[in-house]
């Protein structure tokens, strides 16, 4: 079995990252409260950050990070939504691995919390 490359937008990578993740944040603030505690007051989502790791191997390494950088500089969205991999499943787009794996892919969702107590 083949693993398909890993795209954004119109770039797809020479080879996958080693590792990729997801990472949501919430922000919190947190107001003393004369001769008590404090309150938390909840500000809302911020932005969704992606991490991947990996390297840029062979004599068009530099090339390849420059084109990858470009693209990051381009405006606009380049993220997958549901709708758009469940659009493009059966049209070999993913590996076979992933889509045979879809179904309960959707429904896992991995999480790491770290909590503050004050």
């Amino acid at each position: 079995m083949r693993l398909s490359s890993m795209r954004y937008k119109n770039y797809t990578w020479p080879h996958n990252p080693e590792t990729f993740v997801v990472e949501y944040r919430r922000q919190m603030a947190a107001h003393k409260v004369p001769f008590g505690g404090c309150v938390l007051q909840d500000l809302g989502v911020n932005c969704r950050i992606l991490r991947g790791e990996g390297e840029f191997a062979g004599p068009g390494a530099y090339e390849e990070f420059k084109a990858l950088a470009a693209v990051f500089q381009e405006p606009g969205a380049g993220i997958w939504t549901f709708q758009q991999i469940e659009h493009n499943l059966g049209k070999n787009f993913f590996s076979c691995c992933f889509e045979n794996e879809y179904e309960h892919l959707k429904d896992v969702i991995c999480t790491r919390e770290k909590y503050k107590e004050f």
